[in-house]
């Protein structure tokens, strides 16, 4: 067929062939662009039911649109000939493509899961694909994988009776149950995923023999060997996953695409992560303790339970504790514990539950192997209700024992005193920290007054009193509380809180954010950080703002490994996703930033902290339209504008785009400054946007005499002020800001 011209189709040459048809390159001579027509084979160009799929292919594909699926423009007829026109994917096979990449973990990731979004798409359109191999799987030049060939997809209950209950597929990607001609739906795909993936690590496909019947009979009788024993430096993670999906069960395989992709995006941080060698060690996650009671009256007891956990954990050398802001986003959930352990990247999971019966109550914990899911150790303690810190105490020394035994040795264990002996000073406390972490103004606001509770039943509750000056911290970064307001009472309630307990790591961490952000005291910033991670080096929040602090005195390669440090820690935390998207823009990693920011968008569209660092981004790259559209999602997250002020941007940015915008913000801004807190930075910004770049040196100038908390990070790498950096003017303050720092 080379040379011949079928419609407006020039045909180039042969793609190549497959069961269900062959494949060659065309050029459509109408929109001057390369296709590949795809044909059935002569053998069957007279078969009714083979012209019938080919057009259940282009149906069902037509349906999709996703970078990761190849997209189909039209069915034609030409003489005798019905064809599909498709994307022409300028590449090479998966199969090719893996034997280059064969054990790179680095480039498996991430192709897994461009596949497994190309299944989601199809899975969420009611189409299975049922021949998921790697000749079915295109590798554009740029990495990005194509799924193709839907010819053989199972559609709706009604196509499904059209079809013949022959078990489809290339043998060695079969599923079980394809296999079996049982009850064949999405997970069959989940399967073949999983042998990919195996094949792409270990140079072989986990299930094979002599001949195609040899081949079914291991896929149903044999085990699935184990990834680890043929690649023992395969991430733990990545194994298990791979594993669940070569469940023979389909009930033991991940529950949908979606769910594979969750886990490969934990893996894809992990991967990129710099971390440090504490993290190939034992690691646990405490999760928030189930109020079983039939009042459901103990919900902060609860609370308190798995957070002193936590505390006592945490003094364990050479254990890695999830942090408290991660494990409790699980609270109320019902999540699977191998999900959760890969998410949280531990090898352990504690949880229990808190059961009250009158004035006992009943407290079970188990701690449980996240690998397996079998249980290690449980226990079970009856007490009086009177005696919730003994309880605490209980448990939390038992927990450490069962630990110190099983995963440490003989490491020992000296618990510290606690810090209140007020329970009711302790709840107030635990609901503050659980607000602070949301970071919205409404929340600190209401973080604060549990603070001021806490501190009003216990003065000499030195968390209370770092809680407190977080709150304040925030408040500021929030816009809330003028920084000349802010400060002193931060600084006290720091002072405070060290005379209480100097070796305070809460503290200590918060002393080294006010020397950075509002002091411009780094010497003595870098100092606090290392006094706090000497205390407490499972403390993300210090590893968190120490990357920042690593970051705009231009210690690149330290900032990422500390903001990854923080996100191994506490991976679920958006402020701490934050600090690793400012290193990694810092160190012109943008495509990253990219990358991980649009995959996390996909599960959680309204996650604040991926817009913004989007916006930064193309604002970075000068593309306006992006950057304009992850703006304005900021501002609808924020409390710091009316509906009505918001209203006036959104109709001045569809009217004016970013100059429109960017103009309707600043009169905002302006009016908003008459009374309430707006930083003389983020003024400055809007007014380099507009040009009037003398106003905007005036308000960094002005930032600089006021200590305005987002100054440094401004002055570091704030794309807005990119127009103004070759001044004089601009250089004198950066001199000011960064005197201190050592270059």
């Amino acid at each position: 067929m080379i040379g011949e011209k079928l419609n407006h189709y020039s045909i180039e040459g042969r793609l190549g062939a497959g069961g269900m048809g062959e494949v060659y390159l065309a050029r459509d001579t109408r929109l001057d662009r390369f296709v590949a027509l795809k044909f059935l084979p002569e053998s069957l160009q007279r078969d009714t039911s083979a012209r019938a799929a080919l057009l259940r292919e282009a149906r069902s594909a037509s349906r999709l649109n996703h970078p990761n699926v190849v997209t189909i423009y039209a069915v034609e007829t030409a003489g005798d000939h019905e064809f599909i026109a498709m994307e022409y994917v300028d590449g090479q096979t998966l199969d090719e493509w893996g034997r280059s990449a064969q054990g790179d973990t680095a480039k498996v990731i991430p192709m897994l899961h461009g596949i497994a979004e190309a299944l989601r798409v199809a899975h969420q359109a009611g189409i299975v694909h049922r021949d998921l191999k790697p000749g079915n799987v295109m590798v554009a030049g740029d990495g990005t994988a194509k799924v193709l060939d839907f010819g053989i997809a199972l559609l709706t209950e009604a196509e499904r009776a059209e079809t013949t209950q022959a078990t489809f597929g290339t043998t060695q990607y079969t599923s079980p149950e394809q296999a079996s001609g049982g009850h064949v739906d999405h997970r069959t795909d989940l399967w073949s995923l999983g042998i990919i993936a195996y094949e792409l690590l270990a140079g072989t496909p986990p299930f094979t023999g002599s001949y195609p019947e040899a081949v079914i009979y291991s896929i149903m009788h044999d085990p699935a060997p184990s990834l680890e024993s043929v690649r023992p430096d395969c991430p733990k993670g990545l194994a298990e996953l791979v594993s669940r999906l070569l469940s023979k069960d389909p009930a033991h395989r991940p529950a949908d695409a979606e769910t594979v992709i969750a886990t490969i995006d934990s893996l894809l941080e992990m991967t990129s992560a710099s971390v440090s060698d504490d993290d190939s060690g034992p690691s646990v996650a405490v999760l928030p303790f189930d109020d079983l009671s039939p009042e459901h009256d103990q919900d902060y007891f609860c609370d308190g339970v798995a957070e002193e956990i936590i505390n006592v954990l945490a003094q364990l050398p050479g254990l890695r504790v999830a942090a408290r802001t991660s494990c409790f986003a699980f609270k109320g959930k019902k999540d699977d514990i191998r999900d959760i352990g890969t998410k949280l990247n531990v090898s352990t999971v504690l949880e229990g539950s808190v059961r009250k019966a009158g004035k006992r109550i009943r407290i079970t914990a188990q701690l449980i192997n996240v690998e397996d899911g079998y249980h290690i150790w449980s226990e079970r303690y009856d007490r009086d209700l009177e005696d919730g810190f003994a309880v605490q105490d209980d448990i939390a020394a038992a927990v450490s024992e069962r630990l110190r035994g099983e995963l440490l040795g003989e490491t020992a264990i000296t618990c510290e005193s606690r810090q209140t002996c007020d329970i009711s000073a302790y709840e107030a406390y635990l609901r503050g920290r659980q607000l602070w972490t949301s970071r919205t103004p409404s929340d600190l606001k209401l973080a604060a007054e549990e603070f001021d509770r806490a501190l009003s039943l216990d003065p000499n509750y030195a968390l209370a009193h770092v809680g407190l000056a977080d709150s304040h911290i925030m408040l500021v970064q929030a816009w809330t509380e003028f920084p000349q307001v802010a400060l002193p009472k931060i600084r006290a309630g720091l002072a405070r809180a060290l005379a209480l307990d100097p070796n305070l790591a809460e503290a200590h961490a918060s002393q080294g954010l006010v020397h950075a952000m509002f002091e411009w005291d780094f010497p003595n910033a870098e100092a606090a950080f290392l006094r706090a991670l000497e205390l407490n080096p499972n403390y993300a929040t210090a590893h968190h703002w120490y990357s920042l602090y690593l970051t705009i005195t231009d210690r690149l390669d330290d900032a990422l490994k500390q903001a990854d440090r923080a996100r191994a820690l506490d991976p679920l935390a958006p402020a701490i996703r934050m600090a690793h998207w400012f290193a990694l823009m810092s160190k012109s990693r943008d495509d990253q930033v990219i990358e991980e920011c649009n995959a996390l968008l996909e599960k959680e569209p309204k996650q604040q902290t991926a817009h913004l660092a989007l916006s930064m981004v193309y604002e970075k790259r000068r593309d306006y339209v992006r950057a304009l559209k992850h703006i304005l999602h900021v501002q609808r997250v924020l409390e710091t504008a009316s509906d009505e002020d918001l209203e006036l941007m959104a109709q001045a940015a569809q009217t004016g785009g970013w100059i429109g915008y960017h103009t309707a913000a600043l009169e905002w801004l302006q009016r908003r400054a008459k009374t309430q807190p707006v930083p003389a930075t983020y003024l400055a910004e809007a007014l380099v946007r507009l040009g009037r770049n003398d106003e905007a040196l005036h308000y960094l100038e002005q930032a600089a005499e006021q200590g305005d908390m987002g100054l440094a990070i401004a002055l570091k790498d704030s794309p807005a002020l990119d127009p103004v950096r070759d001044t004089e003017r601009f250089k004198a303050i950066c001199s000011r800001v960064f005197a201190s720092v050592k270059r």
